[in-house]
């Protein structure tokens, strides 16, 4: 297996899936794995409204998101944070009412 950095395959393995009762059946499938993206930056936005997490590859993240889905539990994001994938490797995060998240913290 190869190495996994921005995004590149962790491994590509060729499969191969036979009928039971006939070997000489079958067929092949080439399946990819990736790692799981990791969290690259983390920042707020010019006015402190926003924390805005940037991701080293892309990922499957699309639209409005549930922020308890995807952060740890965290009453420091204030009350509703909501969540948004403005981008394949960007989600940005609307504090909630009397958010308290300071730089540094774990989220």
């Amino acid at each position: 297996p190869a190495s996994s950095t921005n995004g590149a395959p962790f491994a590509v393995q060729q499969l191969r899936f036979a009928v039971s009762a006939d070997a000489a059946r079958f067929a092949y499938a080439q399946v990819t794995y990736y790692r799981a993206p990791l969290l690259a930056a983390a920042r707020f936005n010019a006015i402190g409204s926003q924390l805005i997490l940037t991701f080293d590859q892309a990922t499957s993240g699309t639209g409005a998101i549930s922020c308890a889905a995807s952060l740890q539990p965290n009453s420091t994001l204030g009350t509703s944070p909501s969540c948004t994938w403005s981008s394949p490797t960007t989600l940005t995060v609307a504090l909630g009412a009397g958010a308290t998240v300071l730089p540094a913290a774990a989220i």
